[in-house]
């Protein structure tokens, strides 16, 4: 990541100096990526500077896209061996096959979590139960937080974070442990990678 003069600050509690956020990353031949590198692949390569925000955005849009396929393709074949009000069936079903991503379990139970596409541009995070009593212990109860992808591992990562600025470049002090407070559930991607070594795709799937 680099440095620079955020233009748009206006207030003089406004952050002067933002975080801009860079991802490299490199389109291999098909028969060619491997998992076993992070580079991918040695030869015959693209390599792409982009901003961090647009990569996340384009990533986790093809991710949702890919994901919603494969539940489409297997969501009869777990229906056939559970039925379709069996939950623990289901459950073992889609983890059998590495996909517990479509398993949707008790609606009456089920937490409505952040779409983070919404999240792929740092932007503010509203909390959905409303309470604005919740605070980082240096910060007013009116604090506004903000979550945006950043840099983890030294930069061999992209995880999401909460921040109190709208540039997303100061942690909030409570830490994603804050988030989980004020939602009820774990930030998603504050633990994990957004991406990983595994190969992806850039074609679209047969219908």
């Amino acid at each position: 990541h680099i440095s620079q003069w955020n233009e748009d600050a206006d207030e003089d509690n406004e952050v002067r100096i933002e975080t801009k956020r860079l991802v490299r990353f490199r389109l291999c031949p098909s028969d060619a990526c491997s998992e076993e590198s992070s580079a991918g692949c040695s030869k015959n390569y693209g390599s792409y500077i982009v901003d961090m925000s647009t990569f996340v955005y384009e990533f986790l849009y093809a991710q949702s896209g890919y994901q919603e396929y494969n539940c489409d393709q297997y969501e009869q074949t777990c229906l056939d061996e559970c039925g379709d009000d069996d939950n623990a069936c289901l459950y073992q079903c889609y983890y059998n096959l590495d996909m517990l991503y479509c398993y949707e379990g008790d609606d009456d139970a089920k937490v409505e979590e952040i779409d983070m596409l919404d999240y792929a541009q740092c932007a503010q995070y509203v909390p959905q139960n409303g309470d604005d009593d919740q605070n980082d212990g240096d910060d007013q109860a009116e604090q506004e937080y903000y979550i945006g992808p950043y840099c983890g591992d030294q930069g061999g990562e992209i995880k999401f974070g909460l921040f109190t600025d709208n540039t997303c470049t100061t942690f909030s002090s409570g830490g994603t442990s804050l988030f989980e407070d004020m939602s009820g559930y774990e930030l998603p991607y504050s633990s994990d990678s957004v991406a990983t070594n595994a190969c992806v795709s850039c074609g679209e799937d047969d219908d």
